[in-house]
């Protein structure tokens, strides 16, 4: 059976509490290119995706839990361990590119000097401007601690180490801008990197090219014409202030290291997608980027542009993909904030910013609690000013959150302070532990239980009653394990 719905890049991890990750290359062929002998060749049995070693013996058995308009993205299945007490280890596939037959990795033609760049833009050809090499990445582990309680789980054992992508400008002559956001080359072939907004498919005029082998944009009707170069800024539409972050810090400071390599001196900005465009525009003043910026116009819009520099950053980074581009942003924010020293504050932040999403809905005891015990003071990020936070975080021995956007306020704080990250069993996401480690800070994660009627429910409608007393103890094994002192001053 054929499915070119699989063919692409994988993520492939386990679900044991390890941060064991690795990129696959599934190919039509049904062969697969990646680092392990286990995962050699996929196809499908009855049904089920079947990912065999390189002897050809079936490894592990997936089935199919998400999909999208353009096929599959997620599936789960368990590795057959080769040691015979051993238990299955469930195994996950993250589809990395969800459009199949993009442009995913580095263009044809690489160039790392100015006189490479100036002979590729002259004969109009497309090429990638090699910022940082991919390469495996080892990051500390958590703070460890001895789990006494049954009801509250911790996250110490993972190996911390995982293949963080390359660094790259992506450089586009003539290219099509489809929908103000996806980006495609003179053949409507499009960059991956800007395609997350295409799985919103009502946006664009597009269908699979089954003669071609790849997803095709209808031209229509070119709107316009840009002769002037431009620099891409093309991040979520959501206004999600930890993803700008994630995705813009690295983007601009690419910006700064082309224009150090004597490129777009003068640069002016796309800022894409459509939405929330004065949003994006706002912040990137506040990092004090005044480049002139242009609108991407409108959703089922068609333009073309001589030049485009589309930086690989602004993808939404997978959890595992971390360059350290994205700790050398946050390390010169640091270091670019006022001077600040640890004073032995412990903050716990709220979630009522964001109505409780994820939250607890007995904050207030908690928060209470945490003060009595061990004089945490609960703050709300979200109505904080940059300047506020900048003083207060700095001054932080611990910071504590529920896992969210606020946590990113780890940038302001001192290399002395911890961070404490709260989930719940139905939710872990790593970005914080990845950019804590990168930046140089401590980090500990508690696990907490939900009880059966919310297991099934979206995460973002979560928010879970914390049973004060086994909370506590998880608190007060972290701080032990950290060396911070346990009683209220």
């Amino acid at each position: 059976m054929t499915d070119y719905s699989l063919v692409g890049e994988w993520a492939l991890y386990r679900n044991d509490q390890s941060q064991f990750v690795s990129h696959l290359q599934f190919k039509l062929s049904g062969d697969i290119v990646g680092p392990s002998f286990n995962e050699r060749y996929w196809e499908y049995i009855n049904g089920q995706v079947a990912v065999l070693d390189g002897s050809r013996r079936v490894t592990t058995l997936f089935e199919i839990v998400r999909a999208d308009g353009f096929g599959p993205n997620m599936m789960k299945g368990f590795f057959a361990s080769s040691v015979p007490s051993g238990k299955p280890i469930a195994h996950i596939l993250i589809r990395v590119n969800h459009i199949p037959f993009a442009h995913t990795g580095r263009l044809r033609h690489t160039a790392t000097t100015l006189s490479e760049c100036r002979q590729f833009e002259r004969d109009l050809i497309d090429y990638s401007i090699i910022i940082e090499e991919g390469r495996r990445v080892q990051l500390p582990p958590p703070v460890k601690v001895i789990n006494q309680s049954a009801r509250i789980s911790f996250f110490a054992n993972f190996t911390g180490s995982y293949d963080a992508e390359e660094v790259r400008c992506d450089v586009i002559h003539d290219a099509w801008v489809f929908g103000g956001s996806v980006i495609t080359d003179r053949n409507c072939v499009p960059l991956f990197s800007t395609t997350y907004h295409a799985r919103r498919p009502r946006h664009y005029n597009a269908e699979w090219d089954e003669g071609a082998k790849t997803l095709k944009f209808a031209a229509g009707e070119v709107e316009e014409y840009n002769e002037e170069p431009l620099f891409v800024t093309n991040t979520l539409s959501d206004p999600n202030f930890a993803h700008w972050l994630v995705q813009e810090l690295p983007t601009t400071l690419m910006l700064e290291r082309l224009r150090a390599m004597g490129l777009l001196e003068h640069p002016t900005l796309f800022i894409a997608p459509p939405e929330s465009v004065a949003f994006r525009a706002d912040h990137l003043r506040d990092l004090r980027v005044n480049y002139p910026m242009v609108s991407p116009g409108r959703h089922h819009s068609t333009k073309r542009y001589r030049r485009l520099y589309v930086p690989s950053t602004h993808r939404l980074a997978h959890i595992y993909a971390f360059s350290n581009l994205v700790g050398e942003t946050f390390r010169s924010l640091y270091e670019a904030s006022p001077a600040q020293q640890d004073q032995g504050l412990r903050l716990f932040f709220s979630r009522r910013d964001v109505g409780n999403s994820r939250g607890f809905s007995n904050e207030d005891q908690v928060a209470d609690a945490l003060e009595k015990e061990f004089d945490f003071i609960r703050v709300d990020p979200g109505h904080l000013s940059e300047i506020e936070k900048r003083s207060l975080f700095g001054k932080a021995s611990i910071i504590m959150a529920v896992h969210g956007g606020s946590l990113h306020n780890v940038m302001y704080t001192p290399p002395s302070c911890t961070v404490i990250e709260i989930f719940n069993e139905n939710h872990q996401n790593w970005w914080n532990y990845h950019i804590a480690a990168l930046m140089g800070r401590a980090y500990a994660a508690i696990c907490l239980p939900l009880p059966p009627e919310q297991k099934k429910l979206p995460v973002e409608r979560i928010v879970q009653e914390v049973e004060i007393a086994p909370f506590l103890e998880g608190v007060r094994e972290i701080l032990v394990a950290s060396g911070a002192t346990l009683d209220a001053r």
